[in-house]
């Protein structure tokens, strides 16, 4: 202790350091591959206890930076992967992107901090909380769209493997999820902070009140954070047990789909050697499954190493179709098409004896430097860094792919690779109509790390918000589907080398990268069926809210209260 008092700059950088690495820490086991989904409940803790303490805005802030730089370099360390030669640059980047959003809502927690102590009213404390979180909300949202948009790993995905919280999003979206998530790191940083305030003499006034019982007065703690977080916790709790009686409903079959997962290189599979395989990949898998009698078959993104529709590709639409009229079955995949000239990356659907329908959905959102290269007339140098060549035009229409399985019509809102990170896609397919979403990627370029478990994390956030169940197929996993409460089943390799389905629930063991297929249950709540959520109705109504309560708590700590 003589150390500390003595060069109280040295207890300064150890506290900076604790709290930067713990932060860190919390933040990367809080995500797949670890899933510790109670870490995102406490990850921004350390840093709020730290910012109590009122360090310099420099060293607050740098520290801040590094430590979200370093958890996000962790986090995203699979990107390394998708660009040869340059992928740990791209990391880097990538996780420097997404660090000055966290930094920025540090210093929104410092100025918040430097106004707001434990003599404030409790009201006033309440009201920098909600504005706090809010303002964690606003800046997600940003990201949305900010430099063609990178929303990659909301606060919220960390709860993807427990769902309980994540019933909010019925009526939030995934905001309401990360909102309530920051509040209650709020409320344990505040509680602690009151906790360590009781143990000094000086500042015990602060955190108690006088009650009077039967003319004898009582001296009681009152912790403001605490009963605040609990009630909120008591919240999702009753909207969870709501949705348990329409969990435990009997469950309506939808279909029987049977999911191929060829695992080729994406790198490769285009050349003139390796196109072969890839076509006996995908003709031998599907057809190992027509004992099972799937009513619908599904391909990963980009299935066949050719085009199925537009000029000159007559040749290797025949053989899909001559395919799909043996399997005696629609297909649904993933797939490129010139139209006039124009490439698209999208899904399509064949059916038996009809063939390649020529409706199909065109991939809206498409990746910078993957499928085109922004600024190419500006800088044409910048063409060298994109992993494919040339470039894909976006779809312009969220209509969904009318399939005929068992005797009716079901209608299929196709997602292509990350579009499903986006909520406003997949809100705008349920808006249309779609009573299953289906998603179909590429996760080879992330090499067998977590970037699959994590892309997957999002498809659990559109189920829950539009309350439909999505159905995934990758070219090596996540392979799966995640019914309308969140609950995600994986099609995995045993490790007897079996392929199964795990059910709707969260899967344990094995692996989810292999060669194979699969057969999936899918099944549908009668509750929802025909229903469109409150969010798929309103949207993100709840981001203007966030709006308003930032204006309200900045104004009123800015105009009503005095800094210390």
């Amino acid at each position: 202790m003589k150390l500390f008092s003595s060069h109280p700059k040295t207890l300064s950088w150890l506290c900076a350091l604790l709290a930067g690495g713990a932060t860190a820490l919390l933040h990367v086991i809080a995500f797949p591959n670890v899933n510790a989904w109670w870490a995102g409940l406490a990850c921004l803790v350390p840093m709020i206890l730290w910012a109590y303490a009122r360090p310099s805005a420099k060293q607050f802030l740098s520290v801040g930076f590094f430590a979200f730089w370093l958890s996000w370099s962790g986090i995203l360390i699979w990107l390394r992967h998708v660009y040869p030669g340059w992928g740990y640059f791209a990391v880097a980047f990538l996780a420097f992107f997404n660090a000055c959003f966290s930094t920025l809502w540090l210093a929104a927690l410092r100025w918040v901090v430097r106004r707001c102590d434990l003599s404030r009213p409790a009201a006033i404390r309440l009201i920098s909380m909600l504005g706090l979180s809010a303002a964690w909300v606003l800046l997600e949202w940003v990201r949305t769209w900010l430099f063609t948009g990178f929303p990659w790993l909301p606060l919220a995905a960390s709860q993807w493997v427990q769902p309980v919280l994540l019933q909010l999003c019925e009526w939030t979206g995934a905001w309401g999820v990360s909102f309530l998530l920051v509040f209650l790191n709020l409320c344990i940083a505040g509680y602690l902070r009151s906790l360590y305030a009781m143990m000094r003499p000086s500042a015990r006034g602060l955190t108690e009140t006088r009650v009077r019982l039967g003319g004898v007065s009582l001296r009681m703690s009152f912790h403001m954070e605490l009963y605040v977080g609990m009630l909120a916790l008591l919240a999702c709790v009753s909207l969870m047990a709501a949705s348990v009686g329409r969990m435990h409903q009997k469950r309506l079959p939808l279909f029987n789909a049977g999911v191929v997962q060829p695992w080729m290189d994406p790198f490769g599979k285009w050349s003139n050697e390796e196109s072969e395989k890839n076509w006996g990949l995908l003709r031998s898998l599907s057809l190992s499954l027509r004992a099972q009698e799937p009513d619908i078959y599904l391909w990963p993104e980009a299935a066949t190493p050719w085009a199925v529709l537009g000029e000159g590709t007559q040749a290797g639409r025949a053989i899909v179709e001559g395919l799909v009229d043996e399997l005696g079955a629609p297909l649904l995949m993933g797939n490129i098409s010139n139209e006039e000239g124009r490439w698209y990356n999208g899904i399509y659907l064949v059916n038996p004896q009809a063939g390649v329908s020529p409706f199909f959905y065109a991939k809206q959102h498409l990746v910078p430097f993957g499928e085109y290269v922004p600024l190419k007339e500006w800088f044409p140098f910048i063409t060298k860094i994109s992993p494919v060549e040339g470039s894909f035009y976006p779809g312009e229409t969220s209509i969904p792919l009318s399939v005929r399985v068992r005797g009716e019509t079901v209608r299929v809102g196709p997602l292509v690779c990350y579009e499903d990170i986006f909520p406003s896609i997949a809100r705008a397919l349920a808006r249309n109509g779609a009573d299953v979403l289906f998603v179909a990627t590429n996760n080879a370029w992330y090499g067998t790390e977590a970037g699959a478990y994590q892309h997957a994390a999002h498809s659990v956030l559109r189920a829950v918000e539009m309350r439909r169940p999505v159905m995934r197929c990758g070219n090596d996993g996540w392979s799966g589907w995640v019914d309308e409460f969140g609950y995600a089943g994986a099609l995995e390799e045993l490790p007897n080398g079996d392929i199964a389905l795990i059910g709707a629930s969260n899967s344990q063991g094995g692996t989810v990268y292999f060669r194979g297929a699969g057969l999936m249950r899918v099944t549908r709540s009668p509750y929802y069926t025909g229903h469109q959520t409150f969010y798929v109705r309103h949207g993100d109504w709840f981001v203007w809210a966030c709006m308003g309560l930032v204006a309200l708590a900045a104004l009123r700590l800015r105009f009503g209260l005095k800094v210390n």
